[in-house]
């Protein structure tokens, strides 16, 4: 079933990316658009979407494999080891950029 940009579905009409090279993204909210930092936003449906796989995993524990919910284990383990590298080393260019401009405008 395919439901994104699906007129029938239209809840899932609620993030524009007008710009991929940009920092922001557009959500909608409260009947608008605004405008939200692509980097927060991405972490949160990320974040979102493994807290339903967590929870379908809970859920289904007693009748899925031993094998596929330690492959669910090491799934988290990664993918929390991952966000947190990505994340780390986007802020660390987002401040070596503000160093960079400070330094080029108060000079």
């Amino acid at each position: 079933m395919r439901t994104a940009l699906n007129k029938d579905v239209p809840q899932n009409h609620n993030i524009l990316i007008t710009n991929g090279k940009s920092k922001f993204i557009k959500v909608y909210k409260d009947g608008k658009f605004r405008t939200e930092y692509k980097d927060d936003i991405i972490a949160d449906i990320l974040n979102n979407n493994l807290g339903r796989l967590e929870d379908k995993a809970n859920e289904l524990e007693d009748k899925i494999s031993d094998k596929i919910m330690d492959n669910h284990r090491k799934f988290q383990e990664v993918y929390y080891k991952i966000i947190s590298f990505i994340f780390s080393y986007t802020k660390i260019i987002y401040f070596l950029v503000y160093i960079l401009f400070t330094y080029i405008f108060y000079n």
